[in-house]
């Protein structure tokens, strides 16, 4: 009896014990199957973030880089502006420069010692004609162009004798050309062939709107002894300043240096 009763409870033992490791066993099934449960909607979790952090990131650097694009856009556009206001305003003034001035340089040995060749000069195409004014011109019929001294206006006589000028029968000195004059007296010759306004043109004096000039180097320059009277329409301007070289700027005016 007693063996009997010891290997029932032996028995009985083996059962719990295979129920109890049945027991762990499903238990640590259903522990997994909870971890594996809960994990996977962590890792979910985890790359949503990811994802739209990288969305955020990629909207930043496309807003930047339209901002950068609108700027220099802007940028572009006020240069062009500037540049399209510089550029129409130099050619106002330029157009409204060459319609009142012009600047010059000075071609040829005719108006030695006054100017020489190689020099650069103001000319006024507005400015008034006065007597002795140094003028350019277009001769007609031609390219040519020149600057010569204004000797004698519309309505005057000139007659020239002896290297003395006389314009309505009264002396006028020329100290533009002094020193040449005094020199060829020294030499005794004449530094101004001699003539009259009825000798060049016909005329006892200078018919109106004609104009007589010469060159300051009288005996080398072309001018009304040659060519004839100048029309005022073919005058372009009066010369005012030599502009250049630097050392020799002076103005021109007869009225200012005497």
């Amino acid at each position: 009896m007693k063996n009997d009763e010891r290997k029932n409870r032996k028995r009985k033992k083996q059962c719990r014990q295979v129920v109890i490791k049945k027991k762990v066993k499903e238990k640590s099934k259903n522990v997994q199957e909870k971890a594996k449960k809960k994990k996977a909607p962590d890792v979910a979790l985890t790359h949503k973030p990811r994802k739209k952090k990288k969305a955020v990131k990629k909207k930043i650097k496309a807003v930047k880089k339209s901002s950068k694009q609108a700027y220099w856009k802007k940028v572009k556009m006020l240069l062009l502006e500037m540049v399209l206001a510089i550029i129409s305003t130099a050619t106002i003034l330029l157009f409204f420069f060459n319609f009142f001035y012009a600047i010059l340089k000075v071609e040829g040995y005719a108006m030695i010692p006054t100017i020489h060749g190689g020099d650069w000069v103001f000319v006024d195409k507005k400015k008034k004609i006065r007597s002795f004014d140094l003028i350019y011109f277009e001769i007609p019929n031609s390219k040519e162009k020149y600057i010569r001294r204004v000797i004698a206006m519309p309505g005057e006589t000139v007659v020239y004798r002896d290297d003395t000028l006389i314009i309505n029968g009264e002396i006028k000195d020329e100290t533009f050309i002094g020193e040449q004059i005094a020199e060829s007296k020294e030499l005794k010759t004449t530094f101004t062939e001699d003539f009259t306004a009825t000798t060049l043109t016909g005329h006892g004096e200078i018919p109106k709107e004609k104009f007589l000039v010469l060159g300051d180097n009288r005996s080398y320059a072309t001018d009304s002894r040659y060519f004839g009277l100048v029309d005022k329409k073919d005058i372009i301007g009066v010369v005012t300043t030599r502009i250049w070289p630097m050392y020799k700027i002076e103005n021109l005016d007869y009225r200012m240096i005497n």
